[in-house]
């Protein structure tokens, strides 16, 4: 039998990275282990990344296995900036710097631990503002549900190729049942990139959906996804946050990968059946795995819903 490792990938991005896990199959029987480094930087908040080591599935503890002792050292811009330093109370165990990207901002992290060093980098995104939110209701969609149609528009930056993460939740970050497939630019990324969350939470439970600007390079561009169910045709006035999060390609690469494979995925089905190869995740970390990733995001609150009055009936 193949020995298996467990990798710990990126799944959140809040002020730190936390780790989800995935079994990855490894011919050979001496398995080294290999240093982890987890970084997602946003462009409102001080640096912070996570250094661990990958796992052997027969380990008695699997959980991820921090590195307390290494030395990680940023660099902005081709200058040395400063060490990140530990800190033992974080929950995520976290080396935080006291620096806050920006965008155009090309970060590099090199980590030195007993395991060896890896490094990597990367550029910060400009963010993209969103000009307008505006939404619509429908009684019933061609499945016969009520949904609510939100249209989010904004403008492409045509210098340079641009990546994004749209996502919608209620006020309390809740996410929602949306439907994506009213929009073409989805399309390339609906088979299987799935989620994101929070100002840095991307994970495979529904929310949001990553695409390019392949098909609109340098537009005024107006996003189409609906809101289905009672929820997304609601009966009193809710808050629906908006995000639109413009993300670095080595962290849209990195996170198509992983989704690509994610258990509810057509390809993991494929995968199980033998009849396709595991995709190799993407990662940017010379000498180890994980990824260095970088992130902006924009948020509009739209009001939704029909004024209700006393009676429980809608006033129109």
């Amino acid at each position: 039998m193949k020995p298996k490792f467990i990798l710990h990938a990126v799944c959140l991005m809040l002020s730190v990275t936390a780790s989800c896990t995935q079994d990855l199959e490894i011919d050979g029987r001496e398995i080294e282990p290999k240093v982890v480094l987890n970084c997602v930087a946003s462009g409102n908040s001080p640096l912070k990344a996570a250094v661990s080591r990958t796992v052997v599935y027969n380990e008695t503890d699997r959980r991820r296995q921090h590195i307390a002792d290494a030395t990680v050292m940023l660099t902005v811009n081709g200058t040395p900036h400063s060490q990140l330093t530990l800190d033992p109370a974080d929950h995520y165990k976290a080396y935080a710097a006291d620096y806050v990207p920006r965008a155009g901002d090309r970060i590099r992290l090199d980590v030195n631990t007993h395991l060896g060093r890896v490094w990597a980098e990367d550029v910060m995104p400009t963010l993209t503002p969103i000009e307008k939110v505006d939404f619509h209701f429908v009684e019933k969609n061609n499945n016969g549900s009520p949904e609510t149609v939100y249209r989010i528009t904004f403008t492409d930056n045509p210098s340079e190729r641009n990546f994004y993460f749209v996502g919608i939740t209620d006020k309390y970050n809740m996410k929602l049942w949306l439907d994506f497939s009213k929009d073409e630019v989805f399309r390339p990324a609906l088979d299987g990139l799935n989620a994101i969350d929070d100002e840095a939470l991307f994970d495979i439970f529904g929310g949001g959906m990553a695409f390019s600007d392949d098909l609109i390079n340098g537009k005024t561009y107006t996003l189409r996804i609906a809101e289905v169910g009672e929820n997304g045709h609601a009966r009193r006035r809710v808050d629906r946050i908006i995000k639109l999060y413009s993300v670095s390609q080595s962290y849209y690469r990195y996170l198509r990968r992983i989704f690509n494979e994610s258990e509810d995925s057509f390809n993991n089905a494929l995968i199980e059946a033998g009849l396709a190869e595991p995709t190799p995740h993407h990662t940017n970390i010379n000498g180890g795995t994980g990824i260095l990733g970088m992130m902006q995001v924009a948020k509009d609150t739209v009001n939704i819903g029909l004024d209700v009055e006393e009676n429980g009936f809608p006033t129109w």
